[in-house]
């Protein structure tokens, strides 16, 4: 919390970003997009937060349609192991 207060403090998040960490997106149901079948690893929660975020904040725009293209499967014997990459560019 004292991060957040000093980012705050700098501009560098906005009352409306931390009140989404916060709290999420408190009435903000309007837009989300259907799970696709190749996000199984993330549950409806999950998914509903990515939408959200994209309808909430420009930065996070398309943010649903590019979660998805950097996902590296692992799978040896019966261990299975899924993770999203992200990319700083």
């Amino acid at each position: 919390m004292l991060c957040c207060d000093i980012l705050k403090s700098r501009g560098s998040v906005t009352e409306a970003e931390w009140n989404f960490l916060i709290r999420g997106a408190a009435g903000v149901e309007s837009g989300r997009s259907k799970k696709p079948g190749e996000a199984y690893f993330i549950n409806t929660h999950q998914w509903e937060s990515i939408c959200d975020l994209e309808n909430s904040f420009p930065v996070f725009q398309d943010f649903s349609k590019t979660a998805l293209k950097e996902i590296v499967k692992i799978h040896i014997g019966g261990f299975k192991y899924v993770r999203l990459v992200t990319v700083n560019i």
